[in-house]
């Protein structure tokens, strides 16, 4: 349950999921840059057993139960906090997306009339309009929909 979560403290390589040989009911995790051949990172193995693992998360889990009890209201308005932290994250990604499609769309429009500009004046084949007209529209409608998509996101939160 904790493959790919877990990184050395030291050179910050991912720890490995391994078993012992002898005994496959014990599982650890170990320093990935500890034995790459020549390219050793860590100079230690640096490794944790997956039993002892999971009684440290379960001891946070407790204390933060506790602390959830005892404090009911403060932990309320942390929970909140973060909610709202990332919620405003979010929501400038969204901002930021939104104004990227549109900056696209103003310049699809842009190249749009330069290509007609340059099939009226034989710069290109009608053909190659023709490809070229097809693409920008296609995109176009596609960022239409994410625009008008990501709007009415932002206008509900």
């Amino acid at each position: 349950m904790f493959s790919g979560l877990l990184v050395c403290a030291d050179c910050g390589s991912k720890l490995g999921y391994h078993f012992n040989q002898a005994n496959h009911d014990i599982t650890y995790f170990n320093c990935m840059g500890y034995n790459r051949g020549s390219r050793k990172i860590c100079t230690s193995t640096h490794y944790i057993r997956t039993d002892f693992l999971e009684q440290v998360i379960l001891g946070e889990i407790k204390r933060l139960m506790k602390f959830a009890t005892l404090y009911e209201n403060e932990f309320a308005k942390i929970v909140m906090g973060n909610s709202i932290k990332t919620a405003e994250q979010e929501r400038r990604a969204k901002q930021k997306e939104l104004n990227s499609l549109i900056a696209r769309d103003k310049e699809l429009d842009l190249l749009f009339e330069k290509i007609y500009e340059d099939n009226t004046l034989g710069r290109i084949s009608d053909d190659r309009f023709s490809k070229l007209s097809v693409k920008y529209e296609t995109e176009q409608k596609e960022n239409e929909a994410k625009i008008n998509e990501l709007q009415a996101e932002l206008d509900n939160e």
